[in-house]
């Protein structure tokens, strides 16, 4: 199991001081996932609590944990679904629905 973080794409990419535009063309042309993708990963199970999933999220400063259940991803938890969390608990009622709904379209 592998995950691509922004960090790795940045770190996967060409550096613009190479010598020739062939060279960097050839060099994004020729990367792979499974070259670029962390599979030292952090995780968490279904049954683990938001804070244990939270704290070490910042403890090792990651945006996102994968949720392992039985060896099977069964799902992705990310900053900003802790921040829509506790968005939802801190608003008033229409302001979060407000807020979920423009979420919603904009990933839908």
């Amino acid at each position: 199991m592998g995950l691509i973080t922004h960090r790795d794409l940045l770190a996967a990419s060409p550096s613009s001081l190479l010598p020739s535009l062939d060279r960097v063309v050839a060099l994004r042309a020729s990367a792979r996932v499974a070259n670029v993708m962390e599979t030292r990963l952090s995780v968490v199970a279904p049954d683990e609590s938001a804070g244990v999933a939270g704290n070490r999220m910042l403890r090792h400063k990651i945006g996102c944990l994968p949720v392992v259940d039985a060896g099977r991803l069964v799902g992705i938890v990310t900053g900003d679904d802790f921040l829509r969390w506790a968005t939802m608990r801190l608003l008033p009622t229409e302001a979060t629905a407000a807020a979920v709904g423009q979420r919603a379209t904009a990933t839908g």
